[in-house]
């Protein structure tokens, strides 16, 4: 029996230490004759959370045959939780970044061949959503996943009655289009809000480390940091996700001690702050948050991480620049030489300056610390 052999070879592995790629290729040889919920699990385990590892069982021909044939047989969906465990959890999941190219060049067709077949179930086709999600996390696969056009089914997926969560659609999309103010995957709709809402309550999970009603996934924070930092660039965004209550999911996230220590969801919870810190009803949100605010300080003058550190200083920069709106002028006569002009003057002699010598002049504007678009520079 299959199965008890894969479950032997478990057992061996556990107990002796066997190379975990000869234990991956032998289930795996046994798959291609008989495929085996037990062997997906086994797998799961092998791949579990080992940065080492999971590129060389991606790279294993025996293991790339199995699921090649796996995926195009019409018993897929009987392995529909353990495919989501191995690809999005453990394979994907574990790999070091960037990850093995053989990913997004081999592994993702035939996920996304899968997820076009019409005699699959919805439950196969979003294991399939969350695989990709997952790979549009890395700026590298976005570019590749760009050349296989996948938004527009994606987003016509998104609104079927198929679709089990809306969300993980709309962050693949926000990945792959969402730095671009006018792409047609974000004409408004209808469903604005509704999705926005998806996409906060699945960041609310995922932050609490919850798994969404009726479903075994926990939502990737990772993904759904990654995503919002995308939406967030276009400013027909910002104030439908704050209506959807971002911020104070934003603020919770950022000063989890846990989720804030880990640099690429740090980076994207800043980048999706600094860029909604343009609205004023934030820049208010955060001034009124002492502990966010000394916390950016002290990244702001993190000299080990740069991206942190830029992020940190733009959010701070758009806090001075509302203040200064905020501030009613006073009239000419009355304003304090030393804060205009930083320099101390004596009472008896008080000096004037000409608009044309003064720091303030328009002829120099400030210089304003903005986010790059594309997130390179």
């Amino acid at each position: 029996d299959v199965d008890v052999h894969i479950l032997s070879l478990q057992r061996t592995h556990d107990n002796i230490s066997l190379q975990r790629e000869h234990a991956a290729e032998e289930i795996a040889r046994h798959m291609l004759v008989r495929p085996s919920a037990n062997g997906f699990r086994v797998l799961s385990a092998l791949a579990f959370r080992n940065d080492k590892y999971c590129p060389v069982m991606a790279n294993n021909s025996i293991f790339y045959d199995m699921v090649e044939s796996v995926f195009k047989s019409t018993a897929i969906d009987s392995y529909t939780i353990d495919l989501t465990m191995l690809f999005t959890n453990n394979l994907c999941g574990g790999c070091t970044v960037p990850r093995p190219v053989v990913l997004v060049e081999r592994y993702f067709p035939i996920v996304y061949a899968l997820f076009q077949r019409g005699d699959v179930l919805n439950e196969t086709k979003m294991s399939c959503l969350y695989f990709i999600n997952k790979l549009a996390d890395e700026q590298s696969m976005r570019t590749a996943l760009r050349e296989h056009n996948i938004v527009s089914p994606v987003l016509e997926f998104s609104n079927s009655a198929q679709c089990d969560d809306v969300s993980v659609c709309f962050f693949i999309i926000a990945k792959l289009v969402g730095e671009e103010e006018d792409h047609p995957a974000f004409t408004p709709s209808a469903r604005t809000t509704e999705i926005m809402n998806c996409i906060v309550s699945t960041l609310k999970l995922a932050i609490a480390g919850q798994r969404r009603p009726g479903s075994n996934v926990i939502p990737n924070l990772q993904g759904c940091a990654t995503g919002i930092a995308a939406l967030t660039v276009s400013d027909r965004n910002k104030q439908p996700l704050v209506d959807a209550g971002i911020v104070e999911l934003l603020f919770r996230a950022l000063l989890h001690e846990t989720h804030s220590n880990v640099p690429l969801i740090r980076i994207s919870l800043l980048k999706s702050l600094w860029q909604l810190a343009f609205l004023p009803v934030v820049c208010e949100a955060i001034e009124k948050h002492d502990q966010l605010l000394s916390v950016l300080e002290k990244w702001k003058a993190n000299e080990t991480d740069p991206e942190t550190a830029k992020a940190a200083s733009g959010i701070l920069w758009q806090l001075a620049q509302f203040e200064k709106k905020s501030v009613p002028s006073l009239p000419a006569k009355k304003k304090p030489l030393i804060r205009m002009f930083g320099a101390k003057s004596s009472p008896a002699t008080p000096r004037t300056v000409s608009p044309a010598s003064s720091s303030l002049s328009s002829t120099t504007p400030p210089q304003h610390v903005m986010p790059s678009y594309s997130w390179k520079q």
